[in-house]
C-alpha cells in the first residue's frame, strides 16, 4: 500500500509541474501571435498581494502548493520546503529547474486592451470555460472568470503577462482537478492514436499505388514543379446569394480554351485570409488546364480580422461561417455552371 501511495504521489507531482507550465498558459498561447507590443505603464501604487494556494485534488488526496513558494523561486531561485517536495518527487534535475524558472518569469509582450477584447470573444469564452473545468475556484466552481481577470490584470502591470504574474494575480485560492486532467489527456491520446492509424493507412495505400506504377518512366513526364504551357484567363466575379442575403466575390482562373469535362479545383481560403493569397497556386494549376475557383468567405476573412483589431466587431470570426463557407462554394459553382 505504501508503494502504491508513493507511486501515486510521484505521478501527481509530475502533473503539478506540467500543469503550471502548460495548462494555465493555454488561455493565451493562441492569442499572443496577433497581439501588439505593450508600452504603457500602470500606476505605481500596487495593492498588497495576498498569499494564494493551489490545491491539486486527486480524490481522496489533496496537495497544496503555495504561490508564494513559486514567486520566491521565480525571483531568487530559492526552493523552500513546500516546493522542494514536488521537485524531489518529480525527480527534476538542475537543467529542468532552470527551464521551469524561465517558464515562470518569461513575459509575453501583448497589448492589454486587445487581449481583453480577445478574451471576451465567444471562442475565448468557450476555451476559458473548458480550462475552467480543470482549474477551479476552491470548492469546484468553474474558474474561467478568475483566469480571465488574472490574465488581463497581469498584462496591465509593469511586469507583464508572465505565468508567475498570472498566479500572483489570482483573486482567490484555486484547485486543479487531476482526475479531469488525466481524462482529458486520454481523450487527446485517443485523437493522436486515430491520427497515427490514419497516417499508416495512407502510407500503406501509397505503397500499393507506388508498386502498381513501377513501370512508369517519370523522366518522360512533364516536371509539374514548373508552370504548364496552357494559356489561361483570370476574372473576379461578384456574387449575391438572395437566399442568405450574402454578398461575396470569387477569383477564377481558367484555360482560354475550355474543353468538355475540364477539371475544377476549389481553393477555400483559411481564417484571416483571402482568395488573392492563393493566386500563384491558381495560376500554376490553370497553366495545366484546370479551372480554379476561389470564393471569398466574408465572415472569416482578412477583413473580419482587420475589423476586430480596429474594434469594429467583437468576434474574430462569425460562428455561422461553419454553415456559410460550404454554401459559398456550392453557390459559386452553381453560378459558374
Amino acid at each position: 500500500m505504501k508503494t502504491h501511495n508513493y507511486f501515486l504521489s510521484s505521478k501527481i507531482s509530475v502533473l503539478v509541474l506540467s500543469v503550471l507550465t502548460t495548462v494555465t498558459t493555454m488561455a493565451i498561447n493562441e492569442r499572443s501571435a496577433i497581439a501588439g507590443r505593450y508600452s504603457s505603464t500602470s500606476s505605481e501604487n500596487q495593492t498588497s498581494q495576498i498569499n494564494r494556494n493551489i490545491f491539486f485534488v486527486y480524490t481522496p488526496l489533496s496537495f497544496t502548493l503555495k504561490v508564494e513558494s513559486l514567486e520566491q523561486f521565480a525571483n531568487t531561485g530559492t526552493i523552500n520546503r513546500n516546493l522542494q517536495g514536488y521537485l524531489k518527487l518529480a525527480k527534476v534535475d538542475e537543467q529542468q529547474k532552470e527551464l521551469f524558472r524561465n517558464a515562470l518569469n518569461t513575459p509575453i509582450e501583448v497589448d492589454p486592451v486587445l487581449l481583453s477584447r480577445i478574451l471576451n470573444t465567444e471562442e475565448s469564452e468557450r476555451l476559458l470555460n473548458y480550462i475552467g473545468t480543470v482549474i477551479n475556484i476552491q470548492g469546484g466552481n468553474n474558474g474561467k472568470f478568475l483566469l480571465r481577470g488574472a490574465i488581463i490584470k497581469s498584462a496591465l502591470e509593469p511586469g507583464g503577462l508572465s505565468l508567475i504574474n498570472i498566479l500572483k494575480n489570482l483573486a482567490v485560492d484555486v484547485q486543479i482537478d487531476i482526475e479531469k486532467i488525466l481524462r482529458y489527456s486520454q481523450q487527446v491520446q485517443t485523437v493522436l492514436n486515430a491520427s497515427t492509424i490514419f497516417e499508416q493507412e495512407v502510407i500503406r495505400r501509397s505503397q500499393i499505388e507506388a508498386t502498381a506504377s513501377q513501370n512508369i518512366n517519370y523522366s518522360q513526364l512533364p516536371d509539374i514543379r514548373k508552370s504548364g504551357n496552357i494559356p489561361f484567363n483570370n476574372e473576379t466575379i461578384n456574387l449575391y446569394d438572395n437566399s442568405r442575403q450574402r454578398q461575396f466575390y470569387a477569383e477564377i482562373y481558367y484555360p482560354t480554351q475550355i474543353r468538355e469535362n475540364t477539371p475544377i479545383i476549389v481553393i477555400s481560403h483559411g481564417f484571416s485570409s483571402r482568395p488573392e493569397d492563393f493566386n500563384i497556386r491558381a495560376e500554376h494549376l490553370a497553366s495545366y488546364g484546370y479551372f480554379v475557383v476561389m470564393p471569398q468567405h466574408n465572415g472569416s476573412d482578412i477583413k473580419q480580422t482587420e475589423n476586430f483589431l480596429a474594434g469594429f466587431t467583437r468576434e474574430l470570426f462569425v460562428r455561422e461561417e461553419f454553415i456559410d463557407r460550404p454554401l459559398d462554394i456550392t453557390y459559386t459553382l452553381d453560378e459558374i455552371e
